[in-house]
C-alpha cells in the first residue's frame, strides 16, 4: 500500500500555485470557474483564496479574487481598480463598443472612468492628462484620428492600449474592417454582381481601411474597380445629403453598378427613400449592403450588412489592459477580431 499522506497538501498547494498564475494572467478569477476547472467544491477555492490573499498574491473581490501584480499600486490605495476610456464619441458604433468594455471591466471587477473626446485631437490630449491626475491604473484609447500620432503618449506613466486604432508602440484591440469590406464584395460577386461600387464618408476612420478591403477582393475576384463614391459628412445639411444620395444613384446607374457597398450606416434609410422617388428597385435594380449593422435589420427593406465585432472588442480590449497591467514584461498584443455578415432582403 502506498502512503499518500503527503499528496493532499501537494496537490492543494499546486492547485494554488495555478491559480496564483491564473489570476496574474487574466486578472480575476471566479470561485465557480475554478471549481470547475479543478473539479472541487467551492468551499475549497475559498480556502485556496483565503491562503493566497494571507501571502498577499490575490486580493478578495466578490465571487472570487484579483491578482495583487501591478494593479493594486496602480490604483493608489483605492477600493477597486480603476481604468480611462477615452472615445470620440457615445453613440452609434461607440455605443456598443462602450458596452463591451463595461462587461470586460465587470468581468475583471474594476471600475472605468468614460471620457468623450467628440473626435477634437486637443480635447483628447486634455481628457488624458485628467486621466493621470485621477488615477486610473491604465487607458483605454480610441483617438480622434483613424491614424493616430501617439508620440505625445511616449511618456506615459500608465500603460494605454489602443481601440479600434493601430500604432507600433502600443497594445491594440480592433477590428478588420478590410476584411469586412472583403467579405461584403465576396458575397455579392458570389451572387453575380460584376460591377460593384463602394460609397463612403472619406473622413470617417473606417474608410480608408474599407476602401484597401474593397480594391484587394475586386482585384482578386477578377472585377473592374468601379470608381468609390464620396459622402458628406455628418455636418452636412439634411438637403444636402439628400441631394447627394440622388447624386450617388445616379452615379450607379452611369457606371452600371449593379450593387453598392455602402459607409456610414446612417445613409442607408435615406438612400432607400431616394431610390424610392428614382424609381430604383432594392435589390433588383440595385443590391445593398450597409456597413455597422446598427438600424439595418429595421429598414422597409431590411438590409444585408456587415457587422463589426464591437462589443467583443471592447471586451476583448479590457482583456489586453489588464494582462498588460499584471504582466508588465508580456508581448506586444495586437488582437484583430473579424466582423461577420448578416444576409437580409436587400441582397
Amino acid at each position: 500500500m502506498s502512503d499518500d499522506r503527503g499528496t493532499a497538501p501537494r496537490l492543494a498547494g499546486e492547485r494554488r500555485e495555478a491559480i496564483a498564475a491564473l489570476a496574474r494572467m487574466h486578472g480575476v478569477v471566479r470561485v465557480s470557474e475554478l471549481a470547475d476547472r479543478y473539479g472541487v467544491s467551492h468551499v475549497t477555492i475559498r480556502r485556496d483564496i483565503s491562503a493566497l490573499v494571507d501571502r498577499g498574491a490575490l486580493t478578495r473581490i466578490h465571487g472570487g479574487a484579483r491578482s495583487t501584480a501591478g494593479m493594486v499600486r496602480a490604483a493608489a490605495g483605492d477600493d477597486q481598480v480603476r481604468i480611462g476610456v477615452i472615445l470620440p464619441a457615445s453613440r452609434y458604433y461607440f455605443r456598443e463598443l462602450l458596452e463591451g468594455i463595461r462587461e470586460g471591466a465587470a468581468r475583471a471587477g474594476i471600475a472605468v472612468v468614460l471620457a468623450i473626446s467628440e473626435y477634437d485631437d486637443g480635447e483628447e490630449r486634455r481628457l488624458f492628462e485628467r486621466m493621470l491626475r485621477a488615477k486610473v491604473a491604465g487607458v483605454l484609447l480610441a483617438t480622434a484620428a483613424a491614424e493616430p500620432e501617439t508620440g505625445w503618449l511616449d511618456s506615459s506613466p500608465v500603460p494605454v492600449v489602443l481601440v479600434e486604432r493601430a500604432g507600433p508602440a502600443f497594445d491594440h484591440a480592433r477590428s478588420d474592417h478590410e476584411d469586412g469590406a472583403r467579405i461584403a464584395v465576396a458575397h455579392l460577386v458570389a451572387r453575380g454582381h460584376e460591377r460593384i461600387m463602394l460609397a463612403a464618408c472619406s473622413t470617417t476612420p473606417t474608410a480608408a481601411r474599407l476602401l484597401a478591403g474593397y480594391r484587394a477582393e475586386l482585384a482578386a475576384a477578377g472585377r473592374d474597380l468601379l470608381e468609390p463614391f464620396d459622402l458628406p459628412g455628418e455636418d452636412a445639411s439634411p438637403t444636402g445629403r439628400r441631394a447627394r444620395l440622388h447624386d450617388l444613384l445616379r452615379a450607379c446607374a452611369q457606371q452600371r453598378a449593379s450593387a453598392l457597398i455602402l459607409h456610414p450606416e446612417g445613409f442607408a434609410l435615406p438612400l432607400l427613400e431616394a431610390a424610392e422617388d428614382r424609381a430604383v428597385a432594392v435589390p433588383a435594380d440595385l443590391a445593398l449592403v450597409t456597413y455597422d449593422d446598427e438600424l439595418a435589420e429595421f429598414a422597409s427593406i431590411p438590409l444585408t450588412a456587415v457587422q463589426p465585432p464591437k462589443r467583443d472588442v471592447g471586451s476583448i480590449a479590457v482583456d489586453v489592459l489588464v494582462r498588460r497591467l499584471t504582466r508588465p514584461g508580456v508581448a506586444r498584443q495586437r488582437v484583430t477580431l473579424l466582423p461577420r455578415l448578416v444576409v437580409r432582403e436587400s441582397s
